[in-house]
């Protein structure tokens, strides 16, 4: 399998899609990691994953933002 940054990178080609006119939804500290070297704002989705210290991690970090599950982060899509 490829790396996911590899994966990404080639989501974002494929869609001719800018960094910053995209967002990765993810739960752990690879997908956080990935959007922060790719610079995409970061969508991070606590209701299944098993990253502890994920806050602190993301404290401080550039275009992140919190859902503390799927209904959340749908309704904040869309408004």
């Amino acid at each position: 399998p490829r790396p996911k940054r590899a994966l990404v990178e080639k989501v974002l080609a494929e869609q001719s899609c800018a960094p910053n006119d995209a967002f990765l939804i993810g739960d752990g500290s690879m997908d956080f990691r990935v959007s922060q070297e790719l610079g995409l704002h970061f969508i991070f989705l606590a209701e299944h994953s098993d990253w502890t210290g994920a806050r602190s991690a993301m404290s401080g970090a550039a275009g992140v933002s919190w859902a503390e599950n799927w209904t959340d982060l749908t309704q904040a899509l869309v408004g």
